[in-house]
């Protein structure tokens, strides 16, 4: 049969669409839940020839998860129904686990924790859809086999090494049993979005997500030329479960909305003001640093991770430096956005000053140094200065940056 069982103390298997066609087969198994991972009607299914379809739908508890084999498919969402099903299968005398058990090869500490069901996952061809379902099982289930949540103080490079790290063991923790385990880009990358949000029960509501969600929805809105729904930064007030790494964040609506716990760094001023345009959880960082060390190139987007905080400072005196500090949309922008251009100027939002402090583009716009931001948001550095405290505590006008005579 077309279907290969994963390592570990679970019968957890993985396969293609066609197993189906012997249902007794798989009741032989033990096999009582079955995951879909399909786009295909139960009369799509019946006209391609898999008769068995609605008896396996009447003599197996059944998940259909509704996506395609497409990078921009959205398969994050499913994660969390998807995991819940396959717990529940595999752990049914428990109605499911609760996860994140610390022993790397038992269901719950204990006798009592012993997995006693079998679950099958599917997708057509058992190679992407179904693993990445697997995958955010193992990475939820097991996360000590794979690495450790990041810490919601981590820097973001630390956070995407880690995540890269992690689904790439457990890709190839699937490839012991299957060899043609292989998500697509896309998937992979929700898969790593999957762990450093820490495998959440909610994942629609997570900040995390949506900027994921927003981001997508720009590309298919420029892809045809149209600006999209616009979407501020500084006005998602979410509040995180307890341990996920999230705070409860509230708008101010000018741009500058703050964590319940501020976090430490710069902001950015208006030159001609002193109006803040920007504060540091809002400032784009691009990872200069990282790939000035390690020579990677800028278009390397399975490696590519920004850094923060923010450089400073060339890191050689050979590097280029970028004449653009990138940040995330925000409210002081909504007047100019709202004029549903796909790019255009951005001023300062303080009445009496209106100065021109930089540029936005749907589309994207290419920094100094070479790197690609997409969608962007750019204060040119001769518009604006570099306020406050670093992360370690330095005063930002001491490590090089130049000030105003007044606030050096």
């Amino acid at each position: 049969m077309a279907l290969n069982r994963i390592d570990g103390s679970e019968d957890l298997y993985v396969g293609a669409l066609f197993t189906l066609r012997r249902p007794d087969k798989l009741e032989e198994m033990g096999i009582t839940h079955i995951v879909s991972a399909l786009n295909l009607s139960a009369a799509e299914l019946e006209k391609d020839g898999l008769t068995a379809w609605k008896t396996v739908r009447e003599r197996f508890r059944h998940l259909v998860v509704d996506v395609d084999d497409m990078d921009d498919e959205d398969i994050l969402m499913h994660f969390p129904a998807a995991v819940r099903f396959i717990e529940e299968g595999l752990y049914p005398s428990q109605g499911g686990d609760d996860g994140n058990d610390g022993e790397e090869d038992s269901g719950k500490k204990g006798e009592k924790g012993k997995p006693t069901g079998s679950v099958y996952v599917h997708c057509a061809m058992g190679k992407s859809r179904s693993v990445s379902l697997v995958v955010a099982y193992l990475l939820w289930k097991h996360p000590q086999r794979f690495g450790r949540y990041p810490d919601s103080g981590a820097d973001p490079n630390s956070k995407k090494e880690g995540a890269r790290e992690a689904v790439k063991k457990a890709v190839e923790w699937v490839r012991r049993s299957r060899s043609i385990a292989d998500p697509n880009w896309g998937f992979r990358t929700q898969l790593q979005l999957w762990w450093e949000m820490g495998c959440p029960e909610d994942v629609e509501s997570h900040p995390a997500y949506r900027r994921w969600a927003y981001k997508r929805e720009i590309e298919r809105s420029v892809a045809v030329g149209m600006a999209p729904e616009l979407k501020f930064e500084d006005e998602m007030v979410v509040v995180l479960p307890a341990g996920a790494g999230g705070e409860e964040v509230r708008s101010t609506g000018a741009g500058a909305a703050s964590p319940a716990t501020p976090i430490q760094g710069p902001e950015l001023r208006c030159r001609k003001c002193r109006n803040t345009l920007a504060t540091a959880e809002y400032i784009v960082s691009l990872g200069h640093d990282d790939k000035e060390k390690d020579g990677r190139a800028a278009d390397d987007k399975e490696s590519a991770a920004p850094t923060w905080p923010l450089p400073l400072v060339p890191s050689s005196p050979t590097a280029r430096t970028c004449g653009h500090y990138f940040i995330e949309p925000l409210s002081w922008m909504r007047a100019t956005l709202e004029e549903g251009l796909l790019e255009g100027r951005l001023a300062c939002p303080r009445e009496r000053c209106g100065a021109s402090v930089g540029r936005y583009s749907w589309k994207g716009l290419q920094c100094s140094c070479g790197e690609w931001v997409t969608p962007a948001f750019s204060l040119q550095k001769g518009r604006v200065d570099l306020k406050g405290r670093t992360a370690a505590g330095t005063p930002v006008g001491g490590v090089g940056i130049r000030m105003p005579p007044r606030l050096a």
